[in-house]
């Protein structure tokens, strides 16, 4: 929380129970600057707790706060009106009946808009519990939607935030958000998870067994969105810690603000089987461990994802003084002949390599003890050891020097060697991307056996985990004969 510079500038607070608290020294500071534009929101349960109102009136006294209340519990409600805090009968209510009700909603609306669209540009402050949080930025939502329709009412916050209008103290109780009736009470599965990481399915991930939507929150984060984009999609437990977010209460008390539920516990009883892992010998295979494997592997896939599309993100983004977004230009034709090698090195090999020979060995153990525990990995290295997979990546190498054949020449021209570059830009960062959701989406089917069957996943199951695997090689083939063909 920080006041304006500008004591002329109006402040709008949400206060929800002793969320009030800060705001006591933003009044005295306002009123010690005779800063008159003050706005609170307050809601609260009964006129009991209708805390510091005699400071309150004195400041609506003096012309110095415009309050409007909401009891959740009393039938009655308070505003300010003519230097008095009246408190007259009223249905009780809740902080989006207050900011919704027709007048309060036209007074937002021009408080919160921008000077240069004819508001005041208010600085707008939300303390409370993360549900009251949640709820003021909702109704904020609708306020927007409502005076300025056919516009996004998620962009007027996001422009908040930007302007560094819009800022937030949430707290929360000691109750955890995994308690029972905490928000967000649906049940998800890991497979369910592993789609929502881009833009058409949104974005979710997990942290401590609870599912949270980041989608909105994305705009909002102050550490932009490519660093959340990293986690989509996943369980981002570890990494969540690594920040040390869990020992941040002002971080820690907004996750209920996105809470959607929390993952599905599956029942695997005592299914087990015994498999030959290269490397590491015979393994007893419990039917929970074989799970965490087919999960870990279509995390790993997701991961890479995630990577690829913030690799690939400077194609949509200016990168030097004076371009267009979307322009292409030889710096950009550079970085996409890199992105698609490491992508080759790192990601295409990567889905490819110890962890799926690891998995497959795994799974036949378990579920089909007749197939060679190889079979899979051969399959691999000879879709990889054909004409069209070395042309593949032949020209994938020749690709890094298609800056030196663009370098000084007019990125609008049509010259052979633009068009080149244009034609390898669009097809490499589509192919790459097409790739790996074409393995996610086998790990997907593979981890939805066991998300349906449960305990009979290893017995019931195994020629459909096996036949997911299987499709591997024909994928890698198609992989190579369309990029082979296509230069």
């Amino acid at each position: 929380f920080r006041l304006p510079d500008d004591p002329a500038r109006a402040i709008v607070m949400f206060a929800g129970g002793t969320g009030i608290s800060p705001f006591r020294a933003f009044l005295q500071e306002r009123a010690a600057r005779g800063a008159a534009s003050n706005w609170l929101f307050f809601s609260t349960r009964t006129r009991e707790e209708l805390y510091y109102r005699e400071e309150l009136e004195r400041l609506v006294a003096e012309r110095l706060l415009e309050v409007r209340v909401a009891f959740s519990r009393d039938d009655v409600t308070a505003y300010s009106k003519e230097g008095n805090l009246v408190v007259q009968a009223a249905a009780r209510a809740r902080t989006p009946d207050l900011i919704e009700q027709d007048d309060n909603a036209a007074a937002l609306w021009h408080l919160l808009r921008p000077e240069r669209d004819g508001g005041e540009g208010a600085f707008v402050y939300v303390c409370g519990q993360a549900g009251f949080a949640a709820a003021v930025l909702d109704s904020l939502r609708r306020v927007a939607e409502r005076f300025d329709p056919g516009h996004d009412a998620n962009a007027f916050i996001r422009r908040l935030v930007a302007e560094r209008r819009l800022m937030q103290d949430v707290f929360t109780t000691f109750a955890p958000a995994s308690a029972p009736g905490a928000a967000g009470a649906g049940l998800y599965d890991a497979s369910e998870l592993a789609l929502h990481n881009d833009e058409e399915h949104g974005y979710w991930l997990t942290i401590d067994g609870n599912v949270y939507d980041v989608t909105e929150f994305l705009h909002l984060h102050p550490g932009g969105p490519t660093i959340l984009r990293e986690s989509v999609g996943l369980d981002a437990s570890r990494e969540y810690r690594a920040v040390l977010h869990h020992e941040k209460p002002a971080v820690d008390a907004q996750l209920p603000i996105y809470k959607i539920g929390a993952v599905r516990r599956l029942d695997f009883g005592s299914s087990w089987g015994i498999a030959l892992v290269p490397g590491e010998g015979i393994a007893y295979v419990p039917a929970r461990d074989l799970f965490r494997a087919w999960v870990r592997y279509l995390y790993l896939v997701v991961e890479m994802e995630n990577a690829l599309r913030n690799d690939f993100g400077y194609m949509s983004a200016p990168l030097t003084s004076g371009d267009a977004a979307h322009e292409l230009n030889p710096l950009k034709v550079q970085l996409a002949a890199n992105t698609h090698v490491r992508f080759l090195e790192a990601y295409f090999d990567g889905v490819l390599g110890s962890d799926l020979r690891r998995l497959f060995a795994l799974t036949v153990g378990a579920c089909a003890p007749h197939e060679p525990v190889g079979r899979l990995g051969h399959e691999v290295a000879a879709a990889l050891d054909t004409a069209e997979a070395r042309r593949m990546r032949a020209v994938s190498d020749a690709a890094l020097f298609l800056y030196e054949e663009v370098k000084g020449v007019d990125p609008f021209s049509t010259t052979d060697a633009w068009e080149r570059a244009r034609r390898f830009c669009a097809i490499v960062e589509e192919r790459d991307q097409r790739f790996l959701s074409e393995v996610k989406r086998v790990a997907r089917e593979g981890v939805q056996v066991f998300e349906e069957l449960q305990a009979g996943a290893v017995g019931l199951g195994g020629d459909r985990l096996v036949g997911c695997l299987d499709a591997l090689p024909a994928l890698v083939r198609r992989y190579c004969s369309d990029l082979s063909a296509a230069f």
